[in-house]
């Protein structure tokens, strides 16, 4: 179990490296990024990062109201 403990902390703490030269290359290497468009691209990278650790992040998936024709289609 103790070894099991120690790789998810070492892949944490490479994630959480990998995840801050990330936006860093973001912000460096393509200027013409918003500040908003680097937000989504790391929310979408940490919660890649969050996946491969085995933790199922929260998230605010889309909501689907009673009337709506996603809804009557059975697709959601």
């Amino acid at each position: 179990m103790a070894d099991r403990d120690l790789d998810r902390l070492l892949l944490e703490q490479l994630l959480a490296r990998e995840l801050d030269s990330f936006r860093q290359a973001l912000e460096r290497e393509t200027p013409g990024l918003s500040a908003g468009e680097i937000d989504r691209y790391m929310r979408a990278a940490r919660k890649f990062a969050s996946h491969l650790l085995g933790n199922r992040p929260r998230t605010h998936g889309r909501s689907y109201r009673r009337g709506s024709a996603a809804a009557k289609s059975g697709k959601r």
